[in-house]
């Protein structure tokens, strides 16, 4: 499978004239957008009508767009992560939610920067339709 998802955070910055003095507050909130490609390993935990399941195992992160933003121009293009998760089908119905979390530091910095590293982490939650047996 193959799964898009867009990723951001959101981070409150001090806005300053030109001699310094703080003049208020912006919400900066920038975004990327994935395509994330699992390789999972499911097993389920109950066979008949309604399967309740568990899935786990690797995952390739590919950056296809973001932001302008300096962060996300200083990130590597893929990185591998990890993804585990619950699910149940009942007939060709489903659901699950997982837990995807990178497993390495994606972010180079320049050398005068302050952010140090970068480790996306988040949940996620869908609807499956099986498509067939």
């Amino acid at each position: 499978e193959a799964l898009y998802i867009r990723k951001g955070f959101s981070e409150k910055v001090d806005v300053v004239d030109d001699f310094g003095n703080v003049i208020g507050t912006m919400k900066l909130e920038p975004e990327a957008e994935y395509i994330s490609v699992p390789m999972l390993v499911r097993l389920a935990l109950l066979p008949g009508p309604i399967v309740p399941y568990i899935v786990a195992g690797p995952s390739l992160e590919l950056l296809i767009s973001h932001d302008d933003f300096d962060v996300y121009n200083a990130m590597d293009d893929a990185t591998w992560g990890i993804q585990a998760g619950v699910g149940v089908d009942i007939g060709r119905l489903g659901g699950c939610i997982r837990y995807m979390r990178d497993l390495k530091n994606s972010y180079n910095p320049p050398p005068d920067a302050t952010l140090e590293s970068v480790i996306n982490d988040g949940i996620v939650g869908f609807v499956t339709v099986r498509l067939w047996p």
